[in-house]
């Protein structure tokens, strides 16, 4: 995306990566999280507590959710570790665990929590069974074992679709890497789809996917 806008007059992605962004910044300020963008990363940090954790999901999902409207798929990481974030400063053990778990773990268009972060919330003393409830409900296991943000619902399917084909249709020109990604995002799709009585998009393993607790 950054080197498509760089190579154009006038940038297709920036205004729509901009425009999501602006959405959920309010709430970001709201719920005492931080926000920082640069490039084509961005890096959302909370307090660490299980209400912030929670928060912090809840954020991420939204923006996440935004983007796929908007035809942007990501992948990222939510981990945990001292972070210090100031005037545009940032010295974060977090944020290089969240990179390490998106870089080497992620490999297709989703967000993975840590299972050390995870255990650590369900099993802290303020963590009680709603709080539970809400983190585990915006969380799905995927078939390899990892756990990620669960951002797609009914409501968002169409506008999903339209960014599954997307990605189809570039992952034709022999990119293996982009239909790989592509794949995943129809599995994906058809979990969400079958799972509320919707026609199928394509074939895919949509019984990949876990609910939580």
């Amino acid at each position: 995306m950054v080197e498509e806008d760089a190579g154009i007059e006038e940038p297709r992605y920036l205004p729509l990566i901009l425009d999501a962004l602006a959405l959920v910044e309010a709430r970001v300020v709201a719920t005492g999280l931080e926000l920082a963008q640069f490039s084509d990363s961005v890096v959302i940090s909370a307090e660490f507590t299980p209400s912030g954790v929670n928060a912090l999901v809840t954020i991420v999902r939204d923006l996440q959710r935004l983007l796929a409207e908007r035809g942007i798929s990501v992948r990222g990481g939510v981990d945990f570790g001292r972070h210090y974030a100031q005037d545009g400063r940032l010295f974060s053990m977090a944020l290089v665990k969240a990179y390490e778990l998106e870089h080497r773990r992620a490999q297709v268009p989703r967000i993975l929590m840590s299972d050390n972060l995870l255990d650590w919330c369900l099993h802290h003393q303020d963590c009680d069974s709603a709080a539970a409830v809400s983190i585990m409900s915006q969380l799905l296991r995927d078939r390899d074992g990892e756990i990620f943000v669960h951002y797609l619902d009914t409501e968002l399917l169409s506008a999903h679709a339209k960014l599954v084909r997307a990605t189809l249709n570039l992952g034709q020109d022999n990119n293996a890497s982009v239909l790989t990604k592509a794949h995943w995002l129809v599995d994906y799709h058809e979990y969400v789809a079958e799972g509320a009585g919707e026609g199928a998009l394509d074939p895919g393993d949509a019984a990949r996917f876990q609910p939580l607790g």
